[in-house]
């Protein structure tokens, strides 16, 4: 039976009585709790001059050697930051969704955030190496027209919201001093552009509307163009004549963007607007799955990011 701290058990094994021939073997295992970590979390809003207390008795059960505890105050909201981001930067799973969305917290994880959200620090090499890994999985993914496949380049089909989501995070990594492939991005772009223009043949076959997932796509497609200064106004001002009531608010405010980054700032206004309207109404998306990975609660953090950053 091990006992506490769970952790390496070394075990070695000694043959006495042979003078001429001692032998001696060791070998190490791995030992831990026979249950896995658990954690808890507990909130509550304190009154002027009111107390929080944690009962012994609620700690009686716990490993003693492995417990953690930690307690944040504020007057606002607490989103967890700090646990959201340390999951995502070792995030375990590698599809291309996956490696974008865990290769993305570590564009920012400076010494000087990781300090402030009081997080493990990392070097810049073990950032690096990250952030070279992941633009090593983007690039295995890439189809030879300029899109991208979940798993492999040849698995079959072509997912249209992830080739731009891809060409939004190149567009960020190059934005934030990162050595990136040129040939990747240029083939991405070009993609992004058959796309905006109803060029590509493209099957959106996993989508419940198949018609909206397309403008979702397109919004986004010109959004990442218009960083480039590569998006038309002549297709951004025939997109917005064709927007349907429902399509997400998260797709508005991208062609919104597109249109103030390519200079037509009364259609980025007119856009934006309904944008708020549908976000003011709770109307954030439909409530069908699109194929854009999207949820309320992620296009409205989009969105609020977009804002600060616009």
């Amino acid at each position: 039976k091990a006992s506490d701290p769970a952790g390496s058990i070394q075990l070695t094994l000694e043959v006495e009585g042979m003078p001429d021939y001692p032998i001696r073997r060791q070998w190490t295992l791995n030992n831990r709790q026979a249950y896995p970590a658990e954690t808890r979390q507990q909130r509550t809003t304190l009154e002027t001059g009111a107390s929080q207390n944690l009962p012994a008795q609620d700690l009686a059960h716990w490993t003693s050697a492995s417990l953690r505890a930690s307690i944040s105050l504020g007057n606002y909201i607490n989103l967890d930051t700090a646990t959201q981001l340390s999951n995502l930067l070792h995030y375990p799973y590698g599809c291309l969704e996956q490696t974008l969305s865990s290769a993305y917290p570590w564009l920012y994880a400076t010494p000087e955030q990781l300090q402030q959200l009081e997080l493990p620090g990392v070097s810049d090499s073990q950032r690096q190496s990250a952030l070279a890994k992941a633009l090593e999985g983007i690039s295995r993914r890439q189809r030879d027209n300029g899109g991208y496949s979940l798993w492999s380049a040849n698995d079959g089909s072509e997912e249209h919201w992830l080739t731009a989501y891809a060409g939004s995070y190149l567009s960020d990594a190059l934005d934030a001093g990162q050595s990136i492939d040129q040939t990747l991005l240029d083939k991405t772009l070009q993609r992004l552009q058959q796309y905006s223009r109803n060029q590509a043949n493209v099957d959106e076959r996993w989508s419940d509307n198949p018609e909206l997932y397309r403008l979702t796509y397109q919004a986004f497609a010109n959004f990442v163009l218009a960083r480039h200064q590569q998006a038309r106004l002549g297709d951004l001002r025939n997109m917005a004549k064709r927007l349907p009531d429902t399509l997400p608010a998260l797709a508005m405010v991208h062609l919104a963007l597109a249109a103030q980054l390519q200079g037509d700032q009364a259609l980025a206004s007119q856009l934006a607007d309904k944008a708020q309207q549908r976000i003011d109404a709770g109307q954030l998306r439909p409530q069908q799955y699109l194929g854009d990975y999207g949820s309320p609660v992620r296009d409205l953090a989009w969105i609020s990011y977009l804002a600060a950053h616009y």
